[in-house]
């Protein structure tokens, strides 16, 4: 529906209607007070938690709850969605699925689907009742706060810039449901969203958190644009196409949940090209769209983010908590207080394991197989002689002898071999382009001297161990990557080639986290033999050799609660086209697609050389991400934040990064480069 004039405006016309229709609203408020009264809640073994507002018509109800499930899902145990599925056919309970269309159980459903598994019931109770037969810890109800009949647990009013009446007027008479401050009253926390002069009106009793609307900004701006939608407020998302920068050529209105039609996609296609524009609607209006119309439809990506998610996470925490209802992950091991120290003090003894969840015992953890698609070759053997006889010299040497060494010595020769050498010079220049010759020389010698000093580290890497009395490796952990850790939560690790790369994964198994990691086959199976044994004696034995099977065995990895760790820095033939430190560049979509499909974070992490074989390790705040339901776009707009922190780490530090890879295309590069010398002359 559309919101009536005269519930907003003021005037004496607008007063007289809404003075005619107050014994209406009166009525209404008495029934509800009534149905309150009358009704003896369900009392749900899952923990409740209520998203709702006091007034009708779209607040931010469905990003906000996406928001509260990427919160909880790292320590809950199974969350489901619970919706009224208005504007669906179906009364349900029926657990939502992709062969449903918003025709059947509405559109919001289907994005709350994309994140966990959803029920919609017109009865409420009764998609309660089927959630918990399926295992739910957790209902995070979508709606329904003014709903009397099952107990919540946790209720987040929203409220937003338009919530300024605090006793009315009720519906018909005007927007509210009910009153403000009577649903403030209900609320364990308020979730303010965009600006609100809420405090002077309910006062300063209630827990409140501000949320601000993130918006895909770079959709908006891509070209003229014919904006359309059938939502409750529909000025709301025009103003937010604008302030993202939207030239909008034309604007069409439908009602709230509008089912559309092919006609109507036709004549909007239709208007799109008299305007020379682009067709852009909400993501819930695109799940409505008739399936053979979707083609040249974007979509504008709108998500909510608490202005302290930390306090958010308490406040909810603590209410589920209070009810004694057993919502959390069940795990193995005591959760530690998260007051403790990053590291232990106490090593263990070569071959025990480290302390963790499940103590990693993997002395029955088969190690992999050296590479066997590819014959053993005389050249092989020659390589495979010369690789033991360096490492046996690097052993003699000592640590730092060793590293000092080999890092001056290819520091030296490296940038002599050109094609090499070129090949990074290139990239610096695609990505660099305000560089000077001098700057790209110089940063091409330090990534050569850091190359050869993580050689001549390998037979060192058990010297590495960050539990050492004189610890080469400092750890350095934000509170939330920490939080995660302590609690022994399934992740995707994600880091590049920097520093020396091997230093992560021995971090990892220090730590006493569970973790699996996918590496990349050297091409001489004897030196991937000498490597996967090297690895097995100091690190996890859980190492997954990139590959359809490899997809396969991580996906088990994470089933079974562990972490799943890799570099996401390496160059693809296929996966995504990404900006990587602005430009496009193939990049593999593994990570995200991991992290989507099982519901966990993604956490960047860091090595950087301090001096010599000395090395600072960053463990970041797990990207911010809420899934939209689209599985395509949720991927690219994870590898996008992906590729963004692995970007910020080049930059930090771009003399420690692994230049040499083909990394973007030649062709862009070449232009690149191109453009660069004539500069440069």
């Amino acid at each position: 529906m559309h919101e009536p004039w005269f519930w907003r405006e003021d005037s004496m016309t607008a007063g007289a209607v809404r003075g005619a229709l107050a014994p209406v609203s009166w009525a209404y408020e008495q029934a509800q007070s009534l149905r309150w009264r009358m009704t003896s809640p369900y009392c749900s073994d899952a923990a409740i938690i209520c998203i709702g507002n006091a007034t009708l018509g779209g607040v931010g109800k469905t990003p906000t709850a996406l928001a509260v499930h990427a919160l909880l899902a790292p320590i809950a145990g199974p969350i489901y969605f619970l919706s009224r599925g208005h504007g669906g056919r179906e009364a349900g309970p029926i657990l939502v699925s992709d062969t449903h269309a918003a025709i059947d159980v509405g559109d919001e459903p289907l994005l709350l689907a994309g994140a966990a598994p959803t029920y919609i019931a017109r009865r409420r109770v009764a998609g309660a009742q089927e959630a918990e037969k399926n295992g739910a810890s957790v209902i995070i109800m979508d709606d329904g706060y003014q709903n009397p009949t099952i107990k919540k647990d946790v209720s987040l009013l929203l409220v937003d810039d338009r919530d300024t009446a605090p006793e009315g007027p009720i519906f018909p008479a005007g927007p509210y449901r009910e009153k403000l401050i009577a649903a403030a009253q209900r609320a364990d926390a308020i979730c303010q969203i965009g600006h609100s002069s809420l405090e002077d009106i309910i006062g300063p009793g209630i827990s409140r958190i501000s949320a601000n609307v993130a918006i895909g900004a770079e959709m908006a701006k891509s070209r003229p644009l014919v904006a359309f939608c059938g939502i409750g407020r529909p000025e709301k998302f025009f103003h937010s196409l604008l302030e993202a920068g939207g030239d909008i050529a034309a604007r069409v209105a439908f009602p709230d949940h509008h089912a559309y039609t092919v006609r109507e996609l036709e004549d909007l296609h239709a208007l799109a090209i008299r305007h020379n524009a682009q067709l852009i609607t909400t993501e819930k209006d695109f799940v409505r769209l008739p399936i053979e119309s979707r083609a040249n439809v974007k979509t504008l990506p709108i998500r909510i983010t608490f202005s302290e998610s930390d306090k958010m996470r308490d406040i909810i925490t603590a209410r589920l908590d209070a009810s004694g209802k057993n919502w959390r992950r069940d795990k193995s091991d005591k959760i530690q207080d998260h007051h403790a120290p990053l590291i232990a003090k106490t090593a263990p003894a070569r071959g025990q394991a480290a302390p963790g969840r499940d103590g990693l015992d993997q002395s029955n953890v088969a190690l992999p197989q050296r590479r066997s698609n590819r014959k053993v070759t005389p050249g092989h053997w020659v390589e495979y002689a010369l690789t033991r006889t360096a490492f046996a010299l690097f052993k003699v040497l000592g640590v730092e002898r060793a590293s000092a060494l080999a890092g001056g010595f290819t520091r030296f020769v490296g940038p002599l071999i050109r094609p090499v050498s070129k090949r990074a010079e290139d990239n610096m220049r695609h990505v660099f382009p305000d560089w000077s010759e001098e700057k790209i020389k110089a940063t091409v010698r330090d990534v050569w001297e850091n190359l050869g000093r993580t050689a001549a580290e390998y037979p060192h890497l058990s010297k590495f161990n960050p539990l050492a009395e004189e610890s080469r490796v400092t750890v350095h952990v934000s509170n939330a990557a920490e939080i995660r850790r302590l609690q022994g939560d399934p992740s995707v690790l994600i880091s590049g080639h920097f520093a020396n790369w091997e230093v992560m994964p021995l971090v990892l198994h220090a730590e006493g986290i569970d973790y699996a990691v996918i590496y990349r086959p050297v091409n001489n199976p004897l030196v991937d033999e000498l490597i996967i044994k090297l690895r097995g004696d100091i690190m996890s034995r859980r190492m997954i050799p990139k590959g359809y099977d490899g997809a396969r065995d991580a996906m088990d990895q994470l089933k079974a609660g562990r972490c799943v760790a890799m570099l996401a820095d390496q160059k693809l033939n296929s996966g995504v086209s990404i900006p990587l430190l602005g430009k496009p560049a193939m990049t593999p979509s593994a990570a995200a697609r991991l992290a989507i499909r099982f519901g966990v974070p993604v956490i960047p992490s860091s090595i950087v050389r301090r001096k010599g074989a000395r090395f600072d390790v960053y463990m970041r705040e797990p990207i911010e991400f809420t899934p939209s339901g689209h599985t395509g776009k949720d991927v690219q707009t994870l590898t996008i934040k992906i590729n963004e922190a692995i970007g910020r780490e080049i930059e930090a530090n771009p003399g420690q990064w692994l230049w040499f890879h083909r990394r973007w295309p030649k062709q862009d590069v070449a232009e690149s480069v191109a453009a660069h010398r004539r500069k440069q002359t």
